[in-house]
């Protein structure tokens, strides 16, 4: 009885709801949807992180890249849609909702309104050229970031002007919490006080690759990347569960320009000489190398936007780069503190060497790059993005040292040092390196994305390469080139005058310390030592599978459901095969012996020697050998150098060649909600990652003195 009472009951009240629910679809109105694209009219760009709102409801959108945004669940009836955008007068429209139907509404915002009177006469506001490209570039900063779900700081691509040389570390620099190392050129990125290699760098959310030098850090080396293929440049310092978890720093993600950014074509080219304070002749000058070059270099750019349509349209940039970079730094050494040398102390330091390094490049960088973007059906698009950079930097680093020796010096205070009688060296090379450092990378991302009045879908398929090796041989000439003066007195004086950096005054006796000895003649020095470094290339390779789909929720508490999955695979092989170092043995065979002299062969650098030197106030006339010509002299007199270990090619490529893989499969979901009226944004979630590693090299086992196989 009770069981048939129940069954009645339920059975009641299921058909009261499914009454109930046909007549409030009789009489409730369908929602409706408004969407549109919002532009700067004054200079054609779409508006990117908008904020459109109906006024007296939750409702709130935010525009894409292309400007476009959709208000769903719309009430039927009169509603008042606002725009605001920071950095532009914000717009109100009033608009007829449609139960069931899209309303299309477009907004052009202009700073320019905020000069019109109640009357509709437009007063003309001053006319400026200076501001204005940084003005518009400040708010798409701005507005990126205080939309953002995380930490983020945003750039963009012209926000600091013009870049003559293209490397996006140079506008980076400026940014809070951006540290860069210099080599001398912009070359890997820290973020929040932590090593370069904790710092991903991406393109369009796809890891971008490098081959770093061909060593095994995971630091992104930025001369293989040109700032004139992005639009903007996010610098991600907090970690959400929609980014990977390799990035303990953060993350740079560059944002590839696009068709649908601006709503008329527009074609940017520039054309400049790009001079070195430094070096401001126009002919051709000694250096970098033994080969004279021009120091003023010329320049150029270009960038076409160009949509063909609302549904089409392509990008296409490029740029040439040529940059002359001198470089010349000093370095003291104290004891006890670097060295050990005797009577000295923490109280009582003691200058045993100096050295200094002269090391000009010429670098230069080229890229192009493109992408086509179609919108194939009006919530779907497909866009295909590539470039192309490729970089060459050769360079020469001369190199002097003056030492007094290792054992205690026969007088000493805070404002000199005398050596040790006999006990000194001057060396000319040693660690000079006649380098030229070049490589490529390329990339392509095929991407999809759906703005449904539902869901919010994205998918890419991302690939990028990145070569990059050092030549010495090949180009003909040496990487080192040891020149020694040995057995004589080094004495450092009036170091107070520079502040203790470097000695005021050097002096070099003979062995009795009774005579001077001209450190700056090359027949006083002996030929040593050559060595090539020459590393073969290192590769590195990413491929990336990802998927993100997101959904709004609208109510009293605004809430947006996100999920994804992402597949990424990095290969890393580095192929090193350094010959090593070989001893100048000369005609009879023996090293140290007479016929070692420097100044019995035309070996010296004569060119670069004649021009003024930036130590002229220490070392007026240094020594410096031809690397080109030292290594002539080897292919005429193989004979007279003889390897220091014939196994060092062996062992060399054996310890430095290195293959090495990793895949990361990773799947998150997270959400994001808006409390009091969007004055408090909540946001969590969850990331699973699985990282397999694989790798190929020496064995190292302590268990056997000699072991050879593959470690996984």
């Amino acid at each position: 009885m009770n069981v048939t009472l129940t069954r009645s009951i339920f059975f009641q009240a299921f058909a009261f709801c499914v009454l109930a629910t046909i007549a409030m679809t009789q009489t409730a109105s369908p929602p409706a949807i408004i969407e549109g694209r919002i532009s700067n009219a004054d200079n054609g760009t779409y508006l990117n992180n908008a904020r459109v709102a109906i006024i007296g409801t939750t409702l709130e959108a935010f525009t894409n890249s292309a400007g476009e945004y959709r208000l769903t669940d719309v009430p039927s009836g009169p509603v008042t849609v606002v725009v605001a955008y920071t950095g532009l007068p914000s717009r109100e429209s009033q608009v007829m909702a449609q139960g069931g139907q899209t309303v299309t509404l477009d907004f052009s915002l202009s700073a320019r309104n905020a000069a019109s009177d109640q009357s509709g006469v437009v007063v003309l506001d001053t006319f400026t050229v200076a501001a204005a490209r940084e003005l518009t570039a400040a708010a798409i900063a701005i507005n990126e970031q205080r939309n953002a779900a995380n930490i983020k700081s945003v750039m963009a691509a012209d926000t600091f002007g013009d870049s003559p040389d293209g490397n996006i570390g140079d506008s980076l620099k400026f940014l809070p919490g951006v540290n860069l190392e210099f080599v001398p050129e912009a070359r890997a990125i820290s973020l929040r006080g932590i090593a370069p290699n904790f710092t991903s760098v991406t393109v369009d959310g796809a890891r971008m690759a490098s081959a770093a030098s061909g060593n095994t850090t995971r630091s992104f080396e930025l001369e293989q990347v040109s700032m004139n293929n992005v639009s903007r440049v996010e610098v991600v310092k907090s970690r959400t569960p929609d980014l990977p978890a390799d990035a303990l720093g953060g993350s740079v993600n560059m944002v590839s320009k696009s068709a649908f950014e601006r709503s008329k074509p527009i074609f940017v080219y520039k054309a400049y000489l790009n001079m070195n304070s430094q070096a401001r002749s126009f002919g051709k000058t000694p250096g970098p190398q033994n080969v004279a070059t021009r120091k003023v270099q010329p320049g150029a750019d270009f960038s076409l936007i160009y949509p063909l349509s609302k549904t089409l349209g392509f990008t296409l940039s490029g740029l040439h780069s040529e940059n002359y970079y001198p470089q010349d730094r000093t370095q003291p050494y104290y004891a006890p503190n670097s060295i050990s040398l005797p009577t000295s102390s923490i109280e009582n330091p003691i200058m045993a060497r100096w050295e200094y390094q002269d090391g000009p490049q010429n670098v230069t960088r080229e890229s192009v790059s493109g992408t086509i973007d179609w919108k194939f059906t009006p919530n779907d698009t497909i866009s295909f993005k590539t470039q192309y950079n490729r970089f060459d930097r050769p360079g020469a680093q001369r190199f002097m040292r003056f030492d007094v020796g290792t054992v205690a010096p026969r007088d000493s205070s805070s404002t000199f040092t005398e050596g040790a009688l006999g006990r000194g060296t001057v060396d000319a090379g040693n660690l000079s390196a006649w380098r030229r450092k070049y490589g490529e990378t390329v990339s392509f991302n095929l991407s999809y994305e759906h703005r449904g009045p539902v869901w919010l879908i994205d998918a890419s398929l991302a690939t990028s390469s990145s070569k990059n090796q050092f030549e010495d041989a090949h180009s003909g000439y040496f990487n080192n080139v040891l020149l020694r003066m040995s057995n004589v007195t080094v004495n450092f004086y009036d170091l107070d005058k520079t502040g203790w950096q470097a000695p005021g005054r050097i002096e070099v006796l003979n062995a009795a310390g009774t005579a001077p000895v001209d450190y700056s003649d090359i027949s006083n020095y002996r030929l040593v030592q050559v060595e090539t470094r020459e590393d073969g290339p290192g590769i590195d390779e990413f491929m990336t599978a990802r998927l993100n789909a997101s959904r709004a929720f609208n109510g009293p508490i605004p809430f947006k459901l996100k999920t994804g999955a992402q597949v990424q695979r990095q290969s890393r092989d580095i192929t090193q095969d350094r010959p090593g170092a070989m001893n100048f043995v000369g005609p009879d065979g023996r090293a140290n012996t007479a016929d070692d002299m420097a100044g019995l062969y035309d070996i010296a650098d004569t060119a670069y020697m004649s021009i003024p030197s930036p130590f002229g106030g220490i070392v007026s006339r240094p020594v410096y050998a031809d690397h080109a010509k030292v290594y002539q002299l080897y292919l005429e007199h193989p004979s007279w150098f003889v390897p220091q270990n014939a196994a060092n090619p062996i062992i060399n490529s054996a310890n430095l060649s290195k293959y090495l893989e990793e895949t990361i499969s990773a799947a998150y979901i997270m959400g994001d909600a808006k409390l009091f009226e969007g004055k408090l944004r909540v946001v969590g979630g969850v990331r699973f990652e699985h990282t397999k590693d694989y790798g190929e090299g020496v064995l190292n086992d302590p268990n056997n003195y000699v072991s050879e196989g593959r470690q996984r």
